[in-house]
């Protein structure tokens, strides 16, 4: 498990550079499609951040994955908050067909800057403040 974190990092990694591919190609992603990247590319990057601490997760949606991060790093509540909302934009876990959503402007615009956030957070935890891509500080020491 000493380096499996970083094919969970590597795919939140392809998640965000999918959505910035197409923005700065001038594509635009249908609001739902931008919110469900987001989302899948947040979970890989929590889910790096805990096995890189050889934590296997418990829960899948975003608030518990920031909780299990937290027993091991802090996190700003501001950012915690803004993944209770993301959660809450639709009912994943409903035993029923859920209604399909219409994403307004701002809560697309929250989660794609909630994205970011959670990548950099992971950044900094898998490779350190001044880390780049690719030069994990754990890897050296586990391999």
């Amino acid at each position: 498990m000493a380096n499996d974190w970083k094919k969970y990092y590597d795919e939140g990694l392809a998640y965000m550079n999918s959505l910035k591919k197409h923005i700065d190609a001038g594509k635009n992603f249908s609001p739902e499609l931008k919110y469900n990247i987001c989302t899948m590319g947040m979970e890989k990057f929590f889910i790096s951040i805990l096995i890189y601490y050889e934590m296997i997760p418990f829960h899948h949606t975003l608030n518990a994955l920031a909780q299990d991060v937290m027993e091991f790093h802090d996190m700003e509540p501001r950012l915690v908050d803004n993944l209770n909302k993301i959660d809450s934009f639709q009912d994943m876990c409903s035993l029923e067909i859920p209604k399909p959503r219409v994403f307004t402007k701002d809560e697309i615009e929250l989660t794609e800057k909630t994205f970011e956030e959670i990548y950099n957070l992971a950044k900094l935890i898998l490779y350190g403040k001044n880390g780049e891509d690719g030069d994990s500080k754990k890897e050296s020491a586990v391999s």
